[in-house]
């Protein structure tokens, strides 16, 4: 069953992650149950990552965020990349977080199309 709060405690341990402070035993299973819901539940990830980015985080977190969940997201379940480029196209913070997610063609076949839509504005 996913922590109902997910998103804020999520937000709340990266921030201490990223100042490079130690993590408590909660603030590391909250990093690895988004992780693990990017394979197990991707739609219930995908709909954190959304609440994530609603909470207008700080661009460190979106690039924590981009460099590390949605990124997992993406080359687990290529499928989503379409849906968050159009995602993208209305919401300037999911296209700042989709900029620090770093795509090859071994990872995910339409990694051009995240490429491309980046370069284009």
């Amino acid at each position: 069953m996913t922590n109902i709060n997910l998103d804020i405690e999520w937000i709340s341990a990266a921030k201490i992650q990223l100042n490079k402070e130690q993590l408590s035993g909660k603030e590391e299973d909250t990093i690895v149950e988004l992780l693990e819901l990017c394979s197990d539940e991707p739609e219930v990830a995908l709909n954190v990552i959304y609440k994530i980015i609603e909470r207008h985080p700080s661009i460190d977190i979106l690039r924590y965020l981009g460099a590390g969940p949605l990124e997992d997201l993406i080359v687990k379940n290529c499928h989503f990349l379409n849906e968050l480029i159009d995602k993208a196209k209305e919401n300037s913070q999911v296209r700042e977080c989709l900029s620090f997610v770093n795509l090859n063609e071994d990872d995910c076949s339409n990694s051009k199309d995240l490429s491309n839509f980046l370069e284009s504005k």
